[in-house]
């Protein structure tokens, strides 16, 4: 890897509030730490984004809950003893906002120096570069800083005004290929809306709970996690809610369908 020569500079040591995800240790930049929380009841958002579903009482304010896990593609932990909330503050289209992040589990404050920072791989990681400031190293362990505030800008394209329709969904006969980890299976898609599909055509449930879908008039493979498999339909949300060649696609089929806006 390449040292880290991004925004950072010659600047002093990166402050940074260390915790685990599935085994893994990443880190935040301290700056949008404000406090840690051990876990409170979560209100479930229905429609709402699967990494950013919940809400949660923070002093009676109401914060939506951010689980890394899901955001970064990872199975999602179920909750422990370990398990905290971190509150933090983001810039989220240019208004600080307080958002509350889901942990494994948190270690420590800490600092990393700036000559033991370097910038991220575009591959061999088990989360996409897009997701990370940069990799930091820390007693001989390499600690992966996630850039919040990029994930935090996502989110909030991803949740453009586009979202509201992805609920409705189409009753269809499309043919697909579903690839999780390194099976690949052609399958059939029976329903579809811009937020997932119901497909068939698989003889069991997939042995992880992400992959990706090609569908024939969307120029690029739509990443997912699995909801549920039953009675031989897998039902899957899409990771990019709002895709626009998806929502193209799913706005043709409405007009070929009779279903028009």
């Amino acid at each position: 890897m390449n040292a880290f020569t991004g925004t950072l500079g010659l600047t002093p040591p990166l402050q940074v509030l260390t915790l685990s995800l599935q085994g893994e240790t990443f880190a935040l930049d301290a700056r949008h730490v404000r406090e840690i929380l051990d876990p409170v009841p979560v209100t479930d958002v229905p429609g709402a984004p699967h990494s950013l579903n919940g809400l949660i009482n923070v002093r009676g304010k109401v914060v939506p809950l951010l689980d890394l896990c899901l955001k970064l593609g990872m199975r999602p932990s179920p909750p422990t003893i370990d398990t905290r909330f971190i509150v933090v503050e983001v810039p989220v289209q240019d208004a600080p906002t307080i958002v509350g992040v889901r942990a494994d589990r948190v270690f420590e404050m800490t600092e990393l120096a700036t000559d033991a920072l370097e910038e991220a791989p575009q591959i061999g990681m088990r989360v996409a570069s897009k997701f990370v400031r940069c990799i930091g190293k820390r007693a001989g362990e390499f600690v992966v800083v996630l850039d919040l505030e990029r994930i935090m800008r996502i989110d909030a394209v991803a949740n453009a005004p586009v979202n509201r329709r992805r609920h409705q969904r189409l009753k269809v006969s499309l043919p697909c290929r579903i690839e999780i980890g390194s099976a690949s299976n052609t399958a059939r898609i029976a329903d579809l809306s811009e937020g997932g599909a119901a497909v068939t055509g698989l003889s069991e449930r997939p042995q992880l709970d992400h992959g990706r879908m090609a569908i024939e008039g969307v120029a690029d493979d739509m990443k997912f996690h699995v909801v549920t498999f039953e009675g031989g339909t897998l039902r899957l949300k899409f990771d990019e809610c709002g895709h626009p060649p998806l929502a193209a696609l799913v706005r043709r089929l409405e007009q070929e369908l009779g279903n028009g806006a």
